[in-house]
């Protein structure tokens, strides 16, 4: 180990006096930055707090970067015979390969270490997942330790640097690209063969947060078997075969050698895939089973039965679903204790297991597969049933990135709850109905009934409904309809208010307030929703008509402050796992009862944000600056618990109070919009929060990878931008020059006739 660790230090010390490190280190951190911050879709265009863009840079320049390193490691020595030199010394040629490898590997780890910039700013700019990032970089130095074992065995089989160069930079190309092209345009097992061959797949792997020893073991066989042939590659220089006989015999027994190596590799792989251990990173752990589905797991009481409806004959892209589900499948049943069993079925196979799948209600999806060079488009079923007793609940489509977790463990819910508790959404002063609100009527039939109750002045809210929602309310409430709401509150009930107290109307520019009774109804118990529309630097867009001189017509995409996008959020079971809600007309919330409520705030405006008095003025050719926003972190969304009616004697209840009513509104089924995840999440989580049973919100925000970055002002982003792509190549040129400075003091002292006699 002395002797590995000795060949490393010098091979580095060669690298940094010479020109190649810094050559190496300002060209990669040259075209990091460039990418990462001033080009194309650098961070600040794509808005999240992610160092995505940096690992698939860093992916392409260090594929050409290290091959142009690892061609003289051996190659060279080759050439001038110091290789000779070297091996007559007290070291092996496995010592020497392993040097060479770990020196390089080191120069590669200090470039990436120069990156930790990055990670400072974004972490600084939102809420960046440091398990990603910790994946993402290890990710980086499994593949770079592949490529130098493949750079090696390259240099140890020539003594041209040039020719080393190629045939590392041809042979990672198979790993790098072209296995992963012909994975795709294969079928069957030759596409899964590709697939696993592939270098990117492996990387993307782990690069999500996840450290599966499949993709660990897949890195290292690579490793291995390059230095082994390039340790093979150099004892083979050194082998005097003292006959023609004895040559042969000595050749036989290195390719028995070598096929005995790459057979046990490829065993080890093929067992990994089959026994194979991961770790979890992300912060939300979002590729582990969450403790609501254990819970579900743990509590059946009868069987359930999942049929999985997938096609086989598909490329590996979409393929990878079928395992991705498969692999979800085993741990549901080891977590079930023998309740959950599973079977998989391939429609295409036969025309009867085809007619049951259209028939359960799984449609199959046309893709486009190549097959002898030419495209055809095949039905592809991605479905499942899971059947609890005599009844079923469907999975439509299990696709490539979709929520799988969620959608089976909020199916055996489903069908494993024997009572759903009744969610009344009041109607009669404007409100939307349940048709206006797919989503959120989606999202919450998995645990609840969800019922339209009308207020008369002779009707009340049924005994049965334990939470109601109130949502956009419109015309004002009557005399008895909010007396009828304390009666609920003062019986224990639980109360979600979306409301708008100012609406604006985009075709007059013009915004106003809104009055229906409720604001003067919560300000007797202590709750101020202010008749102000909040304005906020981070906000989504509008598309605006604009006309050029030509008279054609365009669509342009504006921020406009009054849709704030929300993304300060309490640590809360209402707000748990979101990461951005779209408000429209949002107001502010403040309270000023007694403490015998408690009043917690649970989601905020940006650092960047104020709020306007009703009515105003809506100019989209305004051009807002940082002094249009002089406030921060105003309150948009709260929770209440206590004696709500005014009563101490009766029981306490809850209530979640939001600033906005159509935040969770898809509108007119003709002319419903599509809402942000969060949006509906976050009335699903009030709902659950408020009927007591939070089991799944954790899950259903599990799959929102949104991480939207804090807005600041154009000249920080600027700063920012440039300060990233400049300081750490300033780092490696200044470490640089302090380096030469301090070998030239040394060289001169050694130069100095009295040397010997110094300290």
């Amino acid at each position: 180990m002395h002797a590995i660790w000795t060949i490393a230090k010098r091979e580095l010390a060669s690298f940094f006096d010479s020109l190649i490190a810094y050559i190496m280190l300002v060209l990669f951190l040259g075209f990091s930055g460039f990418f990462t911050w001033l080009f194309g879709s650098n961070i600040f265009f794509t808005g999240q707090a992610s160092l995505g863009t940096f690992f698939s840079v860093a992916y392409w320049t260090l594929f050409f970067f290290i091959p142009a390193l690892t061609m003289r490691l051996l190659a060279e020595e080759n050439k001038t015979g110091t290789i000779e030199l070297l091996l007559t010394k007290a070291v092996t040629d496995r010592q020497v390969v392993i040097g060479k490898f770990l020196s390089t590997l080191m120069l590669i780890a200090i470039a990436l270490l120069f990156t930790l910039p990055y990670v400072i700013t974004v972490a600084n700019l939102g809420n960046l997942d440091i398990g990603r990032v910790i994946c993402g970089y290890f990710g980086l130095l499994l593949m770079s330790a592949a490529y130098i074992a493949i750079g090696l065995y390259a240099s140890s089989i020539t003594s041209n640097q040039i020719v080393a160069f190629l045939t590392a930079l041809f042979i990672g190309l198979f790993f790098h690209l072209i296995f992963g092209v012909l994975s795709n345009n294969f079928t069957s097992w030759m596409g899964h063969v590709f697939e696993t061959l592939s270098l990117s797949d492996h990387f993307q792997s782990i690069s999500r947060g996840v450290l599966d020893s499949r993709d660990v073991i897949y890195f290292l066989s690579i490793v291995f078997l390059g230095l082994f042939l390039a340790e093979y590659s150099l004892s083979r220089r050194n082998i005097e075969p003292p006959s023609r006989h004895g040559d042969g015999l000595m050749r036989s027994k290195l390719y028995v050698s070598i096929a005995l190596i790459v057979g046990i590799v490829i065993a080890v792989n093929l067992l990994s895939d089959e026994y194979h251990l991961r770790l979890d990173l992300t912060e939300n752990h979002a590729y582990t089973l969450s403790h609501a589905t254990k819970d579900i797991l743990k509590h059946l009481d009868e069987p359930v039965t999942v049929t999985a409806y997938f096609s086989k004959d598909l490329p590996p892209r979409v393929l990878k679903a079928r395992r991705d589900f498969q692999d979800l499948l085993i741990e549901y049943a080891n977590r079930s204790r023998g309740m959950l069993m599973y079977k998989f079925i391939d429609p295409n196979g036969k025309e009867s297991d085809e007619q049951a799948a259209t028939k359960s209600g799984i449609r199959p999806v046309v893709i486009n597969v190549r097959e002898k060079d030419q495209m055809k488009q095949q039905k592809a079923f991605m479905g499942a049933i899971v059947s609890l007793g005599k009844n079923k609940q469907v999975i439509p489509f299990l696709g490539p990135g979709s929520s799988m977790e969620y959608a089976l463990s909020s199916a055996i819910k489903k069908l494993s709850v024997t009572h759903k508790p009744v969610i009344g959404f009041l109607q009669g002063n404007g409100e939307p109905s349940l048709r206006e609100m797919p989503q959120a009527t989606k999202q919450l039939q998995v645990l609840y009934q969800t019922q339209p109750v009308t207020l008369t002045d002779s009707t009340f809210i049924p005994s049965d409904i334990k939470t109601m929602a109130v949502i956009a309310p419109a015309d004002s409430f009557s005399t008895t309809n909010l007396p009828q709401l304390d009666t609920f509150l003062a019986r224990g009930g639980r109360l979600l208010l979306a409301i708008n107290r100012v609406n604006g109307n985009m075709r007059m520019g013009r915004g106003t307030a809104v009055h229906t009774g409720l604001g003067g109804w919560l300000r007797d118990k202590g709750i101020v929703v202010g008749k102000n529309f909040v304005v906020d630097a981070q906000c989504a867009s509008i598309q605006m008509q604009q006309q050029q001189q030509s008279f054609f017509n365009f669509q342009t995409s504006i921020p406009f402050p009054y849709f704030p996008v929300i993304s300060q959020f309490a640590k809360h079971p209402v707000t748990s796992g979101l990461e951005s809600v779209i408000m429209r007309f949002a107001s502010t919330i403040r309270y000023t009862g007694d403490s015998s409520v408690k009043f917690t705030p649970l989601a905020f405006t940006s650092a960047l944000s104020d709020s306007l008095e009703a009515p105003q003025f809506f100019s989209l050719q305004k051009q807002w600056t940082q002094n249009d926003f002089t406030q921060k972190k105003l309150v948009v969304a709260a929770a209440l618990q206590g004696h709500l009616s005014g009563n101490r004697e009766d029981p306490p209840s809850k209530m979640v109070v939001i600033g906005d009513g159509d935040f969770a509104v898809n509108g007119p089924p003709r002319q419903a919009q599509q809402l942000q995840p969060d949006n509906v999440s976050l009335l699903s989580n009030a709902i659950d929060w408020l009927s007591d049973d939070t089991g799944l919100i954790a899950l259903r925000t599990k799959g929102i990878t949104s991480r939207p970055i804090r807005e600041i002002s154009d000249a920080s982003k600027t700063i920012l931008k440039y300060l990233n792509f400049l300081l750490p190549i300033l780092l490696a040129i200044g470490y640089g020059l302090i380096r030469a400075r301090k070998t030239r003091r040394t060289r001169l002292q050694r130069m100095h006739e009295d040397y010997a006699a110094l300290p």
